[in-house]
């Protein structure tokens, strides 16, 4: 156990505790004045349990981060699962003051950089790479409101870079590639946006494709139908599959020239590998 998570099982509540890396005070407050936030996502009970034995057997090592309310309550950001932990802690050994108590980050967030830091939390948890993309999505929703209400906000970054710039400033260092990537595969996942009417085949695969691609898809399938679509896409992949047959022949072309320079610096072949040069050689002469 840390210094700071022990300094934290001796505390009172509401009490300074320590500071973590970032110089941010943790403190430890009552479970009852802290209220989950209503859009997190579902607990796994599995390890809503496994938190609650190690609370019951080291304490709390990780602070929950929560964000104070008007009423003199606090809304957790990050920590679902501990603060769920507690309460099944608490059950089991009532009378333990430590499970009672949770040890907290307080932040002074507003709504949008409170649901931006609770999507962020969950991003960094094993997740589909789809599921992170709908929680990229919230935060792009929340990017459009505030540019929406100050037009400076973000100012010279698309929306992508705008994402990855709110996600890697609340702890998660993510590139715009990745926020598009992920998005993508939700909207392929859910059959949403330009993937709409698409099968879920027809889905993963224009998923992959770049943004001019899977607009002209969508227009294929719109204008002329699954089946014109599946012609266009099968076609694509006959094209990249001579692209790759045609790249994998000047590499072997290459290699051919590359061992003939290297004999006449000298070097001598085995007879095998020499007789495996000459049928390539023959081979590609005819």
């Amino acid at each position: 156990m840390s210094d700071i998570s022990k300094g934290m099982n001796k505390a009172k509540l509401g009490e300074h505790l320590a500071e973590d890396a970032n110089k941010e005070i943790i403190i430890a407050l009552p479970c009852s004045v802290i209220s989950p936030r209503p859009d997190n996502r579902k607990l796994d009970s599995s390890v809503v349990s496994e938190i609650a034995q190690s609370f019951s057997k080291t304490g709390q090592a990780i602070p929950v981060i929560a964000r104070p309310l008007m009423d003199g309550t606090y809304e957790l950001v990050d920590g679902h699962h501990r603060l769920a932990a507690k309460e099944i802690a608490r059950k089991h050994d009532p009378e333990n003051p430590d499970h009672k108590r949770i040890d907290c980050i307080i932040r002074n967030l507003t709504d949008a950089q409170a649901e931006i830091q609770s999507a962020v939390a969950n991003i960094q948890k094993p997740l589909t790479q789809a599921e992170k993309g709908r929680l990229f999505e919230r935060i792009g929703i929340r990017v459009d409101e505030m540019r929406a209400d100050d037009p400076s906000a973000f100012d010279g970054l698309d929306r992508g870079s705008a994402i990855a710039s709110c996600a890697s400033e609340a702890g998660a260092k993510v590139s715009k590639a990745t926020v598009y990537r992920s998005i993508n595969a939700a909207h392929a996942e859910d059959g949403t946006h330009e993937y709409e009417g698409m099968s879920e085949k027809q889905r993963k695969t224009v998923s992959k494709m770049r943004k001019d691609e899977r607009r002209k898809a969508s227009r294929i399938l719109k204008s002329q139908g699954e089946k014109a679509l599946d012609v266009w896409i099968d076609g694509g992949k006959r094209s990249e599959d001579d692209e790759l047959i045609a790249l994998s022949i000047r590499r072997i072309r290459s290699a051919c020239a590359e061992v003939r320079r290297c004999e006449k610096r000298g070097c001598t072949l085995k007879s095998l590998d020499r007789k495996l040069v000459e049928a390539i050689e023959s081979a590609l002469e005819n």
